[in-house]
């Protein structure tokens, strides 16, 4: 996917995901909001859930690592790349298994969100997104 349309939805994807806007709308309203960008992996081993520590980030410094992204202009939509380095089969594709188009969001060519997109009953039917950020992403943030 390319072009300033692509480019408008990534952007305006990644701002409404994690939340950029939300200190100027809060500003706007007078209501009190608090974001936290939460990442960590959980497990299942035997019949046990484990979780590992999640990682924890404010809004301000999600912000502060989204304007250096914003400023680079080298984002790109791209189809999410499967086992052995083969793209995943979308939901309109002959061989798919599942209602779903995978994508990922890259950042100079490095992959920093992977997006999953669930259709629920019908194309028409409004879509279910889920995102998970990689390590390339993680590592953006200053310590």
């Amino acid at each position: 996917m390319g072009g300033d349309v692509a480019k408008k939805f990534i952007v305006d994807f990644l701002k409404f995901v994690l939340k950029f806007d939300m200190p100027e709308k809060i500003t706007q309203t007078g209501s009190e909001f608090h974001f936290y960008l939460l990442t960590g992996i959980g497990t299942l081993s035997g019949e046990d859930v484990v979780a590992e520590k999640a990682n924890v980030k404010d809004l301000p410094q999600t912000i502060e690592v989204l304007t250096d992204i914003f400023k680079r202009n080298q984002l790109k939509l791209i189809r999410t790349k499967g086992a052995k380095g083969k793209t995943k089969l979308n939901a309109y594709e002959e061989g798919a298994t599942a209602a779903k188009n995978f994508y990922t969001i890259t950042d100079a060519g490095k992959d920093i969100l992977e997006l999953e997109i669930r259709y629920k009953g019908e194309y028409s039917a409004n879509p279910q997104f889920q995102c998970i950020v990689t390590a390339n992403f993680k590592n953006l943030f200053k310590e």
